[in-house]
């Protein structure tokens, strides 16, 4: 933690530094009762510096302009603006000022509240942000624009450095916006000596102000800006802070202004695809960086209010989870596919290890999965993996920190590996050699794709012909389904191989066979989440689509709806389309009826749709419906500091937890 105070963070360009920088402030008493601690930085307008109220021994923070800055008068009414916007708007995510006044050479100075804490540019500065912190932290942001446009002050600087997080009331990431100091201020609202609601204009038309990094469009190109040109920035910070860089990148301040007036910002999926990100969430940042300001929200409290839907669910969605599932699901399939394909070399040089039986079963079992991770290993961004190991280091205890990112990891991982190995190992040794070498048996560890019982059957391939042809690749899986042609697992083998070998368009017409072969195999949840993938790889994508909208009756539904709320990450594009899909008249005539209801309950905006969607979803929810219930229970999350109640009609009557308890009640068989 570093102590900074709201600094001046912009050198106005028709602002020269003085040739001869004035003289230090430090260890004097200025109006009398402010003791100068320490200069903290100083610019070409002036300098700030950390000081003490002599009487109240309150800590402050005070920016002092440069004498020489007074005989500007546009400059002296830009501080006297910033005085006046941190004054009047009184907001806990504001920091306040609380004194204004002159120096006897003339100088102006501003006491403003002393922040305690770091810029969000620092944090951003150490990878990006878990969505439900940058969420937290944008909510606050919101809040403060809120209070500050319902003022008529817009800040039109807005970006990481004129945002600092402190540590209040348990809460370290508590938002304090910062440096008013080129707002758009309606003065003559808060001067009471100008009549006539006259106010002078102090930027012009065609001038460009604030920082083009964060710039909305017409702010780039000079014209009248409102609030809305704040909610881009917000836009641009939230951005940043998901994915850990700005939408638009240059080192030309024209090229960049540019790109803010023409480009369409990359989507998540196209910068950072590693990254669990919810679609909701990207939605929301794409409508706060539309080119035009009447297709952006439409003010500052509807943008708190979609905020604040979202906090809520990324608290409970634990994305970090959600990521480690998808990585053992790749892990498993990656496992699969070399078990399956065990050769008869590798078999051979087996045969010659030393050692019990049960043992030389396990490395069977277990060296094609290490040698698929050395493979996997060796395929490793280096500097991703750095900058992620950093960023988790940082979080850590103290104590822990003094340990280097690397070797921790390091230690981690092989510790881990240690005690999976010996476990297993001490489980084989426990065990009679028969009893180890039928639990390392190919019908145990792939009990999912082979069943014995239905090997049984005269007219079923057994399980050693299902391997191979699986090891000899597809045109073996090929012959084995003519030669069983009313088994539906030699096509199923076939659609997960084109899977795992990246063919994704032979592994939808694999499935189509399938589906027409034996329709159950529409709810076989392999099936479902492989047709879903393949609707995130390009070369598939539209394929797919026409398969669960139009072939998989409601199970293609249920796909779609996976897909578009949870499924994060995987495509920013397919998540988007599942969404739209999923609104079509055609695509709800499809739908189970808990499906629509679950639907209806992510439409229902207001706590009193929502309400009147209970009886429904008491009859016909299911775990979908859950999920969105269960927040409904919290009394907080809304309004000023998170402390209004968001669902305060859920509790006029006991009818939410009637209706969590009936579903829970129908759905406990299926968690099981």
């Amino acid at each position: 933690m570093t102590d900074t105070p709201e600094t001046a963070s912009r050198e106005e360009s028709e602002d020269s530094s003085p040739d001869i920088p004035p003289p230090s402030l430090v260890g004097e008493v200025i109006s009398g009762r402010y003791r100068i601690e320490a200069e903290l930085g100083v610019g070409g307008m002036g300098a700030v510096y950390r000081a003490e109220h002599t009487l109240m021994r309150k800590r402050v923070a005070i920016k002092v302009l440069h004498p020489e800055m007074t005989r500007l008068p546009e400059v002296v009414a830009r501080f006297e603006r910033e005085a006046m916007a941190a004054a009047h708007i009184e907001h806990p995510n504001v920091a306040a000022a609380t004194d204004f006044g002159k120096l006897d050479d003339g100088s102006f100075f501003l006491v403003l509240e002393y922040v305690e804490g770091q810029s969000l540019r620092d944090v951003i500065g150490r990878g990006p942000v878990e969505p439900s912190r940058a969420v937290h932290i944008s909510r606050q942001i919101a809040a403060a624009l809120v209070r500050a446009h319902g003022l008529g002050i817009v800040h039109r600087d807005l970006k990481p450095e004129n945002v600092m997080l402190v540590e209040r009331d348990g809460d370290k990431d508590f938002a304090k916006v910062l440096d008013f100091g080129i707002a758009k201020v309606p003065t003559a609202q808060f001067d009471k000596r100008k009549t006539g609601g006259q106010q002078k204009t102090l930027t012009r038309m065609g001038m460009v102000y604030g920082t083009p990094e964060y710039m909305a469009p017409e702010q780039a190109l000079g014209q009248e800006v409102d609030a809305r040109a704040d909610l881009y920035a917000l836009g641009i910070i939230l951005y940043e802070m998901l994915v850990g860089r700005r939408p638009f990148e240059s080192d030309n301040p024209v090229t960049l202004l540019g790109m803010q007036v023409t480009k369409s910002p990359p989507l998540f999926q196209d910068v950072a695809p590693d990254l669990q990100i919810p679609g909701e969430l990207e939605a929301l940042v794409m409508e706060l960086l539309e080119k035009e300001a009447g297709r952006r929200p439409s003010d500052a409290r509807q943008t708190l209010e979609a905020l604040e839907q979202l906090e809520p669910y990324l608290r409970v969605s634990a994305p970090s989870a959600a990521a480690l599932r998808a990585s053992r699901s790749g892990v498993a399939n990656a496992a699969t596919q070399m078990a399956l394909r065990g050769s008869a070399d590798e078999a051979e040089s087996l045969r010659r290890l030393p050692g019990g039986s049960a043992l030389r079963e396990l490395w069977l079992r277990l060296e094609p999965w290490l040698e698929r991770v050395r493979e996997q290993a060796q395929r490793i961004d280096v500097q991703k993996l750095r900058a992620e190991l950093n960023r988790v280091h940082g979080k850590l205890p103290s104590r822990l920190r003094v340990i280097p990112p690397l070797v921790l990891a390091a230690t981690v991982v092989g510790l881990s590996l240690a005690v999976m190995l010996s476990g297993i190992t001490l489980f084989c040794l426990s065990r009679p050699p028969e009893e180890a070498r039928v639990m390392l048996e190919p019908g145990v560890w792939l009990a999912p794709t082979v069943s014995s019982a239905m090997a049984a059957q005269a007219d079923k391939p057994t399980d050693d012909e299902l391997q191979d042809a699986v090891a000899k690749g597809p045109e073996a899986l090929e012959a084995l389904a003519a030669k069983f042609p009313t088994d539906p697992r030699p096509i199923k083998l076939l659609g997960r191989l084109y899977m795992v070998q990246l063919q994704p368009t032979k592994a939808l017409d694999a499935y189509r066979r399938l589906f027409k072969l034996d329709p159950k195999m529409l709810s076989d949840s392999e099936v479902q989440e492989n047709v879903a993938l393949a609707a995130t790889r390009p070369e598939s994508e539209d394929y797919a689509f026409q398969i669960m909208e139009r072939e998989m009756g409601s199970q293609g539904v249920d796909v779609l709806y996976r897909l578009a709320f949870e499924s994060k990450g995987k495509s920013a594009k397919a998540t988007a389309r599942a969404a739209r899909s999923l609104k079509t008249d055609a695509i709800r005539k499809k739908a189970s009826k808990a499906a629509l209801v679950a639907l209806d309950l992510r439409a229902a905006g207001s706590c009193e749709s929502k309400y009147k969607l209970l009886d429904r979803a008491r009859e016909e929810g299911d775990a979908r419906t859950l999920v969105q219930l269960r927040p409904l229970f919290s009394n907080t999350g809304c309004g000023f500091l998170g402390i209004a109640d968001c669902w305060k009609c859920m509790r006029r009557s006991s009818l939410l937890a009637d209706t969590v308890k009936a579903i829970e009640e129908r759905t406990k068989g299926d968690a099981q």
